[in-house]
């Protein structure tokens, strides 16, 4: 399994305008619920496979040509439609809410602790 960092990185390497082709779509495949769909198409040969993002299978029908970056160092398609541009940011997010749950269980743990040493050094 890779790691988010070389996804991305993977990513940033593939999409660039050297890297851009364009296919004819021979299948989409759009799920009625909020998962993302494939749109097939022919390259190099084969049928081959990109993701597109949940809402956008519907923009897609067959025999349309759209651009598909390839990458032929690791041979990756990739579609600007797949919903993973934002991806990078969100383990940023949740780091960030993990790290202010954190502190404050820390501040909280903190209070608690001080409260319990006044009422020490008052009772004594």
């Amino acid at each position: 399994m890779r790691s988010a960092y070389r996804k991305v990185q993977n990513r940033n390497e593939t999409i660039k305008e050297e890297n851009r082709v364009l296919v004819n779509i021979t299948d989409v495949y759009a799920p009625s619920s909020k998962r993302n769909g494939t749109v097939s198409f022919r390259h190099n040969g084969g049928i081959q496979k990109v993701t597109i993002c949940p809402g956008c299978s519907i923009n897609f029908k067959i025999g349309e040509q759209i651009p598909i970056y390839y990458n032929a160092q690791n041979n990756t398609y990739i579609s600007e439609n797949d919903g993973l541009g934002n991806d990078p940011y969100m383990g940023w997010y949740v780091g960030l809410m993990l790290f202010i749950a954190v502190i404050i269980y820390w501040l909280c743990q903190l209070s608690f602790k001080g409260r319990n040493l006044i009422k020490k050094s008052a009772a004594g």
